[in-house]
């Protein structure tokens, strides 16, 4: 399924079965916290991943938000979209933007956002601190990433503190990329179970005790795909008495600005927050060439049974394959093959020799930060004869079969998946397989790994690289408005979910109308493939948004309560470069277009 006019569709409702649900919470799957959807929040939150999780999580511990209503909308159960189906890594690309520091630094406050929440919640998600080998096979990558380091030492030399060049066959071949031109070790660094990590936090949210005039309420709808979202016009904005004080408020919601449209009815928000990363364009037409659609693909491959020193064996890295093939980005992270864990049972099933996971450095870098938090190490079956443990979630392959603009992750390319068995042996000099190895070789000689699960994904690929985080101007805005009073669907007469309100119903703006028509919208997508270093803070970016703004219009639920920011960390405060403004989109349409974008390593430049 591609998209259509440019613009992506909605998720598929049939996608391929990813490795990270392979245990879903059995609180979140087709959970409604109410039987029908309410007819009014005053934050509505679009997706249920990284993102969504984390603009939910602030917002109920803010207090500038308490007595707020807060409704999630997800298109297929929470979390089943790219959060879910990535591969495994949390790492800020520190060289990647040596001339804007805010941005690598905003990367590393990120992960220690996320590595002090996994901790403050225990939560188990098998977030593993160890460093990651950013592996080069071109002698063009490895030389641009050198030349950003350079510039690092010189601009922001603790960062560069964090980075060791490696170029000795020696070392390369202890990292296990002897094939390699050279290699960059980057920490900190961590592996995890994103899903865990997001279905806890919401799980949490759904647990809480129940919504005061002092705490804001939390409902999750699963299954409730948005078909539509369109400005009300001042004009027909329903007045605030319309919509009346409940058990969580002590007097009347503001008047609705926006008017969602879902298969079960139509609602109506406040404010609403777009968290739908690749699927963004199917609610914001004026985004499709500005982040695009990009499926990527995943493998969970069971590593070789002999001999127990293989390569690809007791990994104590995560991996980026740089230059491999033309075009080509892989990544790699290997899950421990015996973690100790209590409350696992079936860790005890496993033939391997359990490993201690204690994160060791054997690549003459200056060791690594932390230790690994909530550890769980779950091991799974493989396909009913092999052990289970120690796969290699391995993913990439781009270069096999087509991705740009693919918006269907129920399509697994079997050159792909061919390819990511098979690359591995190659990539890190485990090319020794046979029968009862645990690799075996096909009829044209070449080994192959055996997978347990092989999925996709869609990522939101950024027309400058870059994540667009913030409120979304008119310009960029939905195009057309609601209908003045549209009725609310009965279980009797079903709406037209797949079409936007037609040209007989909409309403002609007027001038004043068409210069609010975008407020309380907002966006956090376009993560470009690396969002698990960017969307935790990116999400609380736009609460805090959010919330100041809402102040500034007059709410006095929230006016009392907007401080001055003193105390909070520099380092959370949004790369300027993220911000979504109408010059930001004209620039961008200046550069290629997503298929030309490049690997990450590029000349370094100012954004």
């Amino acid at each position: 399924m591609s998209s259509k006019n440019g613009r992506a569709t909605l998720p598929t409702p049939s996608p391929s079965f990813s490795f990270w649900h392979t245990e879903p919470s059995p609180l979140l799957l087709g959970h409604r916290s109410t039987r029908d959807l309410p007819p009014y929040a005053d934050v509505v939150i679009v997706g249920s991943g990284i993102t969504g999780a984390a603009a939910a999580y602030h917002l109920t511990h803010d207090a500038r938000a308490k007595g707020m209503s807060v409704l999630m909308l997800e298109a297929r159960e929470a979390c089943w979209g790219a959060t879910g189906r990535n591969g495994g890594h949390c790492q800020p690309l520190l060289l990647s933007h040596p001339c804007t520091l805010s941005i690598p630094l905003f990367e590393l406050s990120n992960y220690r956002a996320i590595q002090s929440l996994i901790a403050a919640h225990a939560i188990d998600c098998e977030f593993v601190v160890q460093p990651s080998v950013r592996a080069f096979y071109s002698v063009a990558l490895f030389a641009a990433a050198e030349a950003n380091i350079a510039i690092l030492i010189e601009t922001a030399p603790h960062l560069a503190a964090l980075l060791t060049v490696v170029r000795d066959r020696p070392t390369l071949e202890r990292l296990r990329v002897p094939n390699a031109v050279g290699a960059v070790v980057s920490q900190p660094a961590a592996r995890l179970w994103p899903y865990k990590l997001v279905a806890r936090v919401l799980g949490d949210l759904l647990t809480a005790p129940a919504a005061t005039d002092s705490t804001p309420s939390f409902n999750l709808q699963t299954q409730t795909p948005v078909t539509w979202l369109a400005a009300i016009p001042l004009s027909s904005s329903a007045p605030a008495a319309s919509v009346p004080a409940s058990s969580s408020r002590a007097t009347p919601a503001p008047a609705p600005r926006w008017e969602l449209q879902t298969p079960r009815g139509s609602l109506r928000a406040r404010s609403v927050i777009l968290a739908t990363n690749a699927y963004t364009s199917h609610l914001l037409p004026a985004f499709a060439d500005l982040i695009v659609p990009v499926r990527g693909q995943m493998s969970a491959l069971l590593p070789p049974k002999r001999p127990i020193s293989s390569p690809l064996r007791g990994l104590r890295h995560s991996y980026g394959f740089l230059g491999a093939q033309p075009g080509q980005h892989d990544y790699l992270v290997e899950r421990d093959e015996n973690e100790d864990e209590e409350t696992e049972d079936y860790l005890i099933q496993r033939s391997e020799t359990p490993q201690a996971d204690e994160g060791g450095d054997d690549s003459g870098g200056k060791g690594e930060e932390g230790g690994g938090v909530g550890l769980s190490g779950i091991p799974r079956p493989g396909n009913g004869t092999a052990p289970g443990g120690g796969e290699l979630l391995f993913g990439g392959g781009r270069s096999e079969g087509p991705s740009i603009g693919l918006c269907d992750d129920g399509v697994v390319d079997e050159r792909v998946a061919r390819y990511l068995r098979r690359a591995l042996p190659r990539l890190m000099g485990a090319e020794a397989g046979g029968p009862g190895t645990g690799t075996e070789r096909t009829q044209e000689g070449t080994e192959e790994l055996e997978a347990t699960h092989e999925w996709t994904g869609i990522m939101g690929y950024s027309r400058d690289g870059l994540p667009w985080v913030g409120a979304v101007p008119a310009s960029l805005a939905p195009p057309l408005p609601v209908p003045s009073s549209p009725p609310l669907p009965t279980s009797t007469s079903p709406p037209n979910t797949n079409s936007p309100p037609t040209a007989t119903n909409t309403h002609e703006l007027k001038p004043d109308e068409r210069s609010a028509m975008a407020d309380g919208l907002y966006i956090s997508a376009g993560y470009t493939g690396h969002g698990m270093p960017n969307a935790w803070l990116c999400g609380k970016a736009v609460v805090r948004m959010l919330l100041a703004a809402d102040a500034s219009v007059g709410n006095t639920r929230a006016k009392d309560r907007v401080g001055d920011g003193a105390g909070e960390e520099m380092d959370d405060a949004l790369p300027p470069a993220y911000a979504v403004t109408e010059e930001r989109a004209r620039r961008a349409r200046m550069r290629p277009g997503v298929g030309m974008l490049g690997t990450g390593v590029e000349a370094a430049r100012s954004v």
